[in-house]
């Protein structure tokens, strides 16, 4: 069995076994002199937590945790040469903010303060491109490239969120909900994709939870 780790792995704990996690996390740094490893739950926004190497490999091996691949976006997968200079602009200037941190990125996953002194750097170079961010924001920014394997394209504005009024959805809401906020009407196209993502990520050997399934829905369609 390789029990080796790797940046970018998932541990994926086995329900209801794993002592350490209970959901899926990603490794993002790899300590080995000092016997940790910082990872990232894919479920929250928080910050990356340290573990004991010793500690997963051990539940690696007891099978309690197996280990996973990173499964982006189709958008965050795409090369420079399908994106407009625009947003190339604006996601690279986002990574130009961060960068002080992912420079020292174990300093940073170490300090007991969330690595305040590389923060204010960060705000720094904000000020100067001319990019808007406060301190919420630059941790925002720093999880969001984390999570997504460490990919620039994280950056990217997610395919559906902007403005538009050409939505079939845009005509065809739903009754009001117990908040008082209005859905839409579930389409055939809707349908179409809740199926496809239960036949690729449920109806299989090795499925996924609800959740997780959902999570990829959301990913790929809305």
């Amino acid at each position: 069995m390789n029990l080796g780790l790797f940046i970018n792995e998932l541990l994926v704990p086995r329900l209801g076994e794993s002592a350490l996690i209970n959901t899926p996390h990603l490794i993002v740094f790899i300590d080995t002199k000092a016997n940790c490893v910082f990872a990232m739950n894919m479920a929250s926004t928080n910050k990356p937590r340290k573990f004991s190497l010793d500690a997963i490999y051990d539940e690696l091996e007891e099978g309690q945790l197996v280990k996973g691949v990173l499964d982006i976006p189709d958008y965050m997968a795409l090369s420079d040469e399908f994106l407009s200079e625009k947003d190339i602009k604006k996601r690279d200037l986002k990574y130009q903010v961060i960068k002080p941190i992912i420079d020292c990125i174990g300093d940073f996953l170490n300090s007991n303060n969330y690595g305040k002194g590389l923060i204010q750097q960060c705000l720094l170079i904000a000020k100067e491109v001319g990019l808007k961010a406060n301190r919420t924001q630059i941790y925002d920014f720093l999880y969001r490239f984390l999570k997504a394997g460490c990919n620039l394209n994280a950056f990217l504005r997610k395919p559906g969120t902007g403005k538009t009024i050409n939505k079939i959805y845009a005509r065809k809401t739903g009754p009001k909900r117990d908040n008082k906020t209005i859905g839409r009407m579930r389409t055939d196209k809707d349908n179409k994709n809740i199926a496809a993502i239960t036949r690729k990520y449920i109806f299989t050997s090795h499925p996924l939870s609800i959740y997780q399934a959902y999570q990829k829905y959301l990913d790929k369609y809305e």
